[in-house]
């Protein structure tokens, strides 16, 4: 029998592996749908209970806590529940603990029944301190442009706590005051909703569901009030922040500027010809403007901004550097971060948050298509949760974002200073003279500058 070649098939592994690659890629979609899911249903919650929270009274827990919300006997206020018979208590802890014959030391439990005594005697004090710190927390009525995109349970706790009619106890929210279940002298506020309607309880983000239970500990309320920390994020303010810039780099001389970033006096001339606009020669550019009458005409040749020139300079970009490290670098609050982009840079549209193609691809590689690149740009764009990580593609595009917002800022600033004041060139550089001049005269010099254009 003569020898004869096997027949073989290829069988191309090529679809195998595109199978595998798109059963990657729509996971990766699904998990990043999801977690947008979330983040809409977040913000969805925070809206509605904004919404509802401003028909309260603002009687917070100092009124509610220890007073008869409702009338009736079963609604006795949360202190006077959790108190109730404890002076009872107290008195027969006492009279077991104390003395040379003590009954604890023949029962041999007194070292329980101390710390027992020791958590009922601190207990006042605890909750007084509780409801304090949860007041001051939960006060989110002077808040400025708040995200409402954030810790929704929180604020639909304090909607209940302040008495908002469509948030009591006929809609079926409670709350009480309970000693933890930890047994460490900490003390619980849990709130309950007894109703059916899924979406009217206490959305859990990180777990994607709606639950009929929500609660704050003491302790680690405590810990907030040690660590200077709020509960809520506050939107940091743009145009404070453009002040900070405008008043460290300098950008005014002799302005000051308040806690709100507003500026009170200074002059742009000191620093106007380094951001002037120029011509391919290096010449300003200039339009005319007559600021006199027809009859008698005052031409100045009034200058113009550069809007490249300050995003370039190094004394501004330092200012923004440390800004945006104070946000997203290492110890920095990235919880601003997040409601700054949400409330702010995120809406800040064509200008400032547009596709940036080159960003992109350093950003997810140049492997992607330009429409794959835009649509991650859209994804990372939109608003950010609260609940996990910032990602390097999310802190990429904040640092993109947030110079382009400032820089874009502060060129509006100095164009609306330029036109209020009739900024011409040579009116600049004059005031310029004037400026060096007192600065060496008051330094013991002698000597004038003139320079002009």
């Amino acid at each position: 029998m003569s020898y004869r070649n096997p027949k073989q098939t290829y069988v191309s592994s090529q679809p195998a592996i595109s199978k595998m690659q798109d059963d990657i890629v729509n996971a990766a979609k699904g998990i990043a749908d999801r977690k947008r899911l979330s983040i809409e249903k977040e913000r969805v919650q925070g809206e509605k209970i904004w919404a509802l929270g401003q028909g309260a009274t603002q009687n917070y827990i100092n009124n509610t806590l220890d007073q008869n919300n409702v009338g009736t006997q079963g609604t006795l206020g949360a202190v006077e529940r959790l108190f109730k018979g404890t002076g009872a208590k107290v008195g027969e802890l006492t009279i077991a603990t104390r003395g040379p014959n003590a009954q604890c030391k023949t029962d041999g439990n007194c070292e329980e029944l101390m710390r027992e005594l020791a958590v009922l005697e601190k207990g006042p004090e605890t909750v007084k301190n509780f409801v304090t710190n949860v007041t001051s927390q939960l006060d989110i009525s002077k808040f400025v442009n708040m995200d409402k995109g954030q810790n929704s349970r929180a604020m639909k706790a304090g909607a209940i706590l302040a008495g908002t009619n469509e948030l009591n106890e006929a809609q079926g929210y409670t709350y009480e005051i309970v000693p933890s279940e930890n047994n460490d002298g900490t003390y619980d506020m849990i709130f309950n909703y007894s109703g059916e309607d899924e979406n009217s309880k206490f959305y859990n983000p990180n777990t994607d569901k709606y639950e009929s239970t929500f609660k704050f500990n003491s302790g680690a309320f405590m810990d907030l009030e040690n660590n200077d920390s709020d509960l809520f994020v506050r939107t940091p303010q743009p145009g404070t922040l453009m002040g900070n810039v405008l008043d460290l780099a300098n950008v005014y001389s002799g302005a000051t500027y308040d806690e709100k970033g507003v500026r009170s006096g200074g002059t742009l001339n000191a620093v106007a010809e380094k951001f002037a606009l120029k011509d391919a020669d290096g010449k300003p550019i200039t339009y005319d403007r007559n600021l006199g009458t027809d009859k008698k005409p005052d031409n100045r040749k009034i200058m113009q901004i550069d809007k490249d020139l300050i995003g370039e300079d190094v004394a501004i970009q330092e200012v923004i550097n440390d800004q945006i490290n104070n946000f997203i670098g290492p110890g920095g609050d990235d919880g601003e971060a997040r409601a700054l982009w949400n409330m702010h840079l995120s809406k800040a549209g064509k200008a400032e948050n547009q596709f940036d193609e080159d960003l992109a691809k350093e950003v997810w590689g140049d492997g992607l298509s330009v429409e794959e690149l835009k649509t991650k740009w859209g994804e990372t764009t939109t608003a950010w949760g609260y609940n996990e990580p910032l990602t390097n593609e999310q802190k990429e595009i904040f640092k993109h974002v947030y110079k382009k917002f400032t820089v874009n800022q502060m060129y509006n600033e100095m164009v609306t200073y330029a036109n209020i004041n009739e900024l011409s060139l040579g009116t600049a550089v004059a005031v310029q003279n004037n400026v060096i001049n007192n600065q060496r005269t008051n330094a013991g010099f002698g000597g004038k500058i003139d320079k002009t254009i």
